[in-house]
């Protein structure tokens, strides 16, 4: 059933699944925008395949990246935390640096874009 998520989605749903990740209150706007990103079925299923990889089943692909790879992690994230999962990540993938955001969840891009603006500048020599 989870591939028909979409169909019950609404705002009251999309507002306690995003809680979590955000130290601060989930803005209305933030909330009505996923909430429009996920109520078509080709959107909703891309998010339920990104969900079932959790399980790690490409985790072994982490080694094959080439690209100089910098990782960006709230360091305060609930659903990913660092230990568990930023510095194996930094561990797989060959030459990755690892950034933690503080005071930041799962989405320090929206939380600290200043620290995170800071750290890609470093990262790409601006």
């Amino acid at each position: 059933g989870a591939g028909f998520g979409w169909l019950l989605n609404n705002e009251e749903r999309v507002t306690t699944a995003l809680q979590p990740h955000f130290r601060a209150s989930v803005a209305g706007d933030r909330v009505t925008e996923m909430t429009s990103l996920l109520d078509n079925a080709a959107n909703w299923r891309a998010m339920v395949d990104l969900a079932r990889d959790e399980n790690g089943e490409r985790e072994g692909e982490l080694r094959d990246i080439v690209q100089p790879t910098l990782l960006i992690w709230g360091a305060d994230d609930f659903a990913y935390d660092v230990t568990g999962f930023a510095r194996r990540f930094e561990a797989d993938i060959p030459g990755a640096r690892l950034v933690t955001i503080s005071d930041s969840g799962h989405y320090p891009h929206e939380e600290r874009p200043r620290d995170v603006a800071r750290a890609l500048s470093a990262f790409l020599g601006w």
